[in-house]
């Protein structure tokens, strides 16, 4: 799906609501023709305000001043009629109360996407997944698939998890006003790294809806076109309260594309004090060695990013 079919997806929603509320209005106009007559003084009354104020914009104010006093009364009226008639005024029936299924809000001066719709455009426009589907969660980890062993003079694999799902756990409270908010996962595959991105993520998402979870292959395939044209999407990746970046690594490198746009992606992300979350089977000598000093640095950065390490033996072939 493209970003204009999503957004043509958006505005045939809200066609078909203002149909239903348009077609229960003339039903409720017609069984009470006063309230369809006070209705008609209402959009005539409004009309004839514009007009005026076409006519003599030097006395705007006191038409505006009339036709306040005026729409009150013709408010009162309808108020009245309808208590003494016990009706139930129709509503527009919308899937999101924020944005009325228009797709946007405004924020200032500025007209942007609803929540709901960058939850849409994550998923289905930038091959994201969808938060809600996500498996695991803080409620759900069962700490007895870890094993329980404890090599000689080393924490087991199963308290090093607690201690780690106890401190995604405290960065879930503490969010939005986390110190580092540049999370990085490392260690081999199979040791929980997603299944506690998943956690965090669904913690997450009770507060905040604005979380892009891209896999690595997904989000460089997006810089991949941006880089040739193809497409303007990566704003919304830019922009993302929380981006969350899976199996880090395992995307092909593209010459003058993956490092350039990734370090670029992670400083923007940075400058703004945005979420960023990433996993990765990859140790810290192999992301120098395939992302540069310059990017590994931003990745590993003590200041501005919280490295938490997995180690132990894969969960997937026990």
């Amino acid at each position: 799906m493209t970003l204009q079919e999503l957004l043509a997806q958006y505005d045939r929603r809200r066609g078909a609501a203002e149909k239903r509320l348009a077609e229960q209005e003339k039903a409720l106009f017609l069984a009470h023709p006063a309230l369809g007559a006070l209705q008609e003084r209402r959009q005539e009354l409004i009309l004839a305000q514009l007009l005026a104020v076409m006519k003599k914009p030097q006395e705007k104010q006191a038409a505006l001043e009339d036709f306040a006093q005026r729409m009150q009364q013709l408010e009162a009226e309808k108020t009245e009629y309808i208590c003494a008639h016990g009706i139930e005024l129709p509503r527009l029936e919308v899937q999101c109360p924020i944005c009325q299924d228009t797709g946007y809000i405004q924020q200032g001066n500025r007209k942007q996407f609803c929540p709901c719709l960058r939850e849409q455009l994550y998923e289905k426009v930038l091959g994201g997944q969808s938060i809600a589907a996500l498996e695991g969660s803080f409620a759900a980890f069962d700490e007895a698939v870890f094993p329980d062993t404890q090599p000689s003079g080393q924490a087991s694999q199963r308290s090093r998890m607690l201690a780690i799902r106890s401190f995604a756990e405290g960065y879930c409270q503490a969010f939005p006003e986390n110190q580092q908010r540049q999370l990085l996962f490392m260690g081999k595959p199979g040791l929980g790294k997603s299944y506690l991105l998943a956690c965090i993520c669904k913690q997450l998402y009770a507060q905040q809806r604005d979380i892009c979870y891209l896999g690595s292959y997904a989000l460089f395939e997006l810089f991949h076109r941006d880089r040739l044209g193809e497409s303007a999407l990566l704003p919304p990746v830019y922009e993302a309260k929380v981006l969350v970046i899976d199996d880090l690594g395992s995307e092909p490198m593209t010459q003058n594309v993956t490092r350039e746009y990734f370090f670029d992606l992670l400083c923007a992300r940075a400058r703004a004090g945005l979420h960023t979350f990433m996993a990765t089977n990859y140790t810290p000598e192999q992301l120098r060695e395939r992302y540069t000093e310059r990017v590994s640095s931003r990745l590993l950065s003590r200041q501005q990013s919280m490295v938490i390490r997995f180690s132990g033996e894969d969960l997937r072939l026990l």
